[in-house]
């Protein structure tokens, strides 16, 4: 790999699963050694941040030292592969990211992201759904950086709706760089989506790790490791675990949200392969 790598998504979209299949590939070890061991982590996180820097982090600092900060993660001190839910600058304007950086973009359905999303941040689904489709949606920084924070909205950023935050990625960063993996097609046919992954990251493939990483990944034991020992990545604010249904809930909009998705998400949604309702 050359530069940075980074798993980016919308949040609810899968980013977790893929990071954890990763994980799982590359240190073939069990997932319950790997599921709080804090691999690829937020690159937007505190305590990545001041490690890299050296110094605290601050609203007007982290702002202000971004484009450095993104070159020195590149020297690869802290790892070379992170988590991210930003989207990539505004769609269309400028990219937060070197176009060297090696994305893996995964997206879902936003309907099936409704029911997640909601859970987590303790909202209804209509809440949640309004969320997704408004532009000026924002997002706190820090929240997933440290077990304990004081102020946990040290720095807050244009989340933008599902559709400009997917399209701010898909315009800015150059189609080389760029694996856009569905969260469907990963459910359908999950090692020929992690193949794509492994190869586009440019690890070298192996069938016996491959085997090893998706049967420790499987949803089923995701949610049996989180039961026995928790996540620490669950800032859940509602009851019922990290990993929940595993894909298999679905928004159903009235047809007043449903004209708003028309309005809002649909055209991004037709140029990844969504309908209007999941399939």
């Amino acid at each position: 790999m050359s530069s940075i790598a980074l798993i980016a998504s919308y949040p609810k979209s899968g980013n977790t699963w893929v990071r954890k299949f990763l994980t799982a590939y590359i240190k073939q070890q069990p997932l319950s050694e790997i599921l709080n061991d804090g691999s690829i982590p937020l690159v937007e996180g505190q305590n990545v941040f001041e490690m890299v820097t050296n110094s605290p982090f601050e609203k007007d600092n982290f702002e202000r030292s971004w484009g450095a900060y993104c070159a020195a993660l590149g020297e690869g001190k802290v790892g070379t592969i992170f988590k991210t839910h930003l989207p990539n600058g505004e769609a269309g304007v400028v990219p937060m990211f070197p176009s060297t950086t090696q994305v893996v973009h995964i997206t879902r359905h936003p309907l099936s992201i409704v029911p997640s999303l909601a859970h987590y941040r303790g909202l209804t689904q209509a809440e949640a759904f309004k969320e997704m489709t408004d532009r000026k949606t924002t997002i706190k920084s820090g929240v997933q950086a440290t077990e304990i924070t004081p102020d946990p909205a040290l720095w807050v950023i244009p989340m933008g709706s599902w559709a400009s935050h997917t399209e701010s990625w898909l315009r800015n960063t150059p189609r080389s760089r760029l694996l856009n993996i569905r969260y469907e097609d990963m459910l359908k046919d999950t090692e020929t989506e992690a193949r794509k992954i492994i190869r586009f990251l440019r690890f070298p493939y192996d069938p016996d790790r491959m085997a090893f990483a998706l049967s420790e990944t499987e949803f089923k034991n995701l949610k049996k490791v989180e039961s026995e020992q928790g996540f620490a990545e669950n800032r859940a604010r509602t009851d019922g675990g990290f990993f929940r249904s595993g894909g298999n809930e679905c928004y159903s909009p009235s047809k007043k949200e449903l004209s708003r998705l028309r309005r809002k998400l649909l055209p991004v949604m037709r140029r990844l392969g969504y309908d209007e309702l999941p399939g």
